[in-house]
């Protein structure tokens, strides 16, 4: 089950994401999409994750979106990030930082995935992002604002879509295990020789 439900004011989310396809170049997507009204973002990074909450030292990128680092996601609205430079290897995980300046807790829904069935983490008050142990503060499992991560492999590497309903999207499969069947689809592709 997801966890209950979360507004947050003045913190800091990590949200960890694996990668199929690893590549030396990335960049992440936000969205207010059933927000209706504006959602500040006052700053955003992204890191290889080392272990639980820590990102791996001089992994940090900061994001930026048009070159600006604080930004505000338009109603209805998709942001693209500037890309980054960050090899990220096969099936690593990220962690992506969103620092939210703001109380969530007003009329406009916050965009978000339900049952991540992932652990991420909110940090004590503050702008944390960026930092390698966060003050964690509490966990959830979902991912919040954040669509996607795109990285940029060469161009001899192919790509899988899986399209499905909530079993593809990993109802019932175990927490913090990445064990979807669309995860163990890319590893068996990962592995393959060509």
């Amino acid at each position: 089950q997801p966890a209950p439900f979360m507004h947050f004011s003045n913190q800091t989310l990590r949200q960890i994401v694996r990668a199929s396809i690893g590549g030396s170049r990335l960049r992440v997507i936000l969205s207010n999409a059933f927000g209706n009204a504006p959602l500040t973002i006052g700053g955003a990074h992204v890191a290889l994750r080392e272990k639980d909450s820590t990102t791996l030292s001089g992994s940090d990128r900061t994001l930026t979106f048009s070159g600006q680092s604080t930004i505000a996601i338009p109603a209805g609205a998709v942001l693209f990030s500037d890309p980054v430079n960050l090899l990220v290897p096969p099936l690593a995980d990220l962690a992506v930082d969103l620092y939210l300046p703001g109380n969530t807790n007003v009329s406009s829904p916050l965009t978000l995935h339900n049952a991540a069935l992932q652990t991420n983490y909110v940090s004590e008050a503050g702008n944390h992002a960026g930092q390698i142990a966060l003050p964690v503060a509490a966990t959830i499992q979902n991912w919040f604002m954040l669509s996607r991560v795109e990285v940029v492999a060469p161009s001899s590497v192919g790509a899988v879509v899986a399209f499905g309903d909530s079993i593809t999207d990993g109802a019932r499969s175990t927490p913090d295990t990445n064990n979807r069947w669309p995860n163990h689809l890319a590893k068996r592709l990962v592995a393959q020789p060509a």
